[in-house]
């Protein structure tokens, strides 16, 4: 999140100085925490446990050859301590590209390509 407010004002900034410059910031803490807070649409339905690892909540042992792997990863929104899942990181793109300016701002990626 640090990095999101540090860089928005930067950007901000930058465009008002360089005519015709245009970029997209996503906002993926903002995104994570609405799967948390609405899981619903995102079809993710594990939210807490990897789906790779060991420990509690699978995350206090890396993953490896030996570590217990879910048999649902599309339904897992952590891969592993650190790592979204595919199907999670999937959701990301899809909003980054054609989202609203809730996660994306102040145009979404598809914006972004078809203005140059």
């Amino acid at each position: 999140m640090s990095f999101y407010l540090a860089i928005e004002p930067l950007l901000q900034g930058l465009s008002s100085e360089l005519t015709g410059m245009k970029y997209s910031l996503g906002n993926t803490y903002k995104m994570i925490t609405s799967f948390f807070s609405n899981p619903g649409p995102s079809g993710l339905t594990e939210l807490q446990s990897a789906c790779c690892g060991g420990g509690k909540f699978n995350a206090q042992l890396e993953c490896n050859r030996t570590a217990a792997v879910c048999g649902n990863r599309d339904k897992y929104l952590f891969w592993d301590q650190y790592h979204p899942t595919q199907a999670a990181s999937a959701l990301a793109a899809e909003t980054l590209y054609d989202g609203t300016t809730e996660f994306v701002t102040p145009i979404n990626f598809k914006q972004l390509v078809e203005a140059c």
